[in-house]
Order: C-alpha cells, then sequence, then structure tokens
C-alpha cells in the first residue's frame, strides 16, 4: 500500500537534496517487547539502502493519530511536509495516479 506512493516519489526524488522519505510504522506499546524481531524482520523485506529510512514507533500513537487526524489504522498514511513541518499533502490507503501527479507537483514547488 504505501510502496504505491513512495516507489514513486523515491524514483522522482531520490538523489535531490531537498527531498527526504521515511516509512514509520506506528505499533503498541505491548509490541516493544518484541521489537528485535519485528525490526529484523522488516529490514528483511527492504533492501538495505532503504533501511535508514524506516523508523518504528513503538508505543502510545493516540496522540499522533489525533493530531494527523487518522481515523482508519487499517489504511496507510502519507504525509507530505514543507520545510517547516506543515503538512502541504495528505494521502491514505493505495495512491491512484490522480493523487500521485498531485503529490508530486506539490513536492516539486516545495522544492523550488
Amino acid at each position: 500500500m504505501i510502496d504505491s506512493w513512495a516507489i514513486l516519489f523515491e524514483n522522482r526524488f531520490s538523489n535531490k537534496e531537498k527531498h527526504s522519505y521515511y516509512e514509520i510504522p506506528m505499533l503498541g506499546g505491548i509490541w516493544k517487547f518484541f521489537r528485535g524481531s519485528i525490526d529484523g524482520g522488516m529490514r528483511a523485506g527492504i533492501t538495505t539502502e532503504k533501511h535508514p529510512n524506516v523508523l518504528t514507533h513503538y508505543g502510545n500513537y493516540r496522540d499522533y493519530t489525533s493530531y494527523l487526524l487518522i481515523d482508519n489504522l487499517n489504511n496507510g498514511h502519507v504525509f507530505l511536509l514543507d520545510r517547516e513541518g506543515l503538512i502541504r499533502f495528505r494521502g491514505m490507503g493505495f495512491a491512484s495516479e490522480k493523487d500521485i501527479i498531485e503529490m508530486i507537483q506539490i513536492a516539486e514547488r516545495l522544492g523550488e
């Protein structure tokens, strides 16, 4: 699901200094006890060069989901931030062609 957004973004901006991509899986606090196994499993599923871009949060994520207005935890969520950390684009679920075009156009404007 997230790859439908991330792969196209990475292909377009991976060689540009002004753009970064991070994937942040958020898991409830109970999963912290299994952190080593979970992190190892996640790393095994992605290429080595992407490891620095995946940051797993273990703990209470309600404040984040509330602040980001995430009401469906079954979907992946994508946020494009400007340099000040303001959300300039948000997407959810699988990316449509229209959504990808909009996200890339906004990212290009932000990088100017």
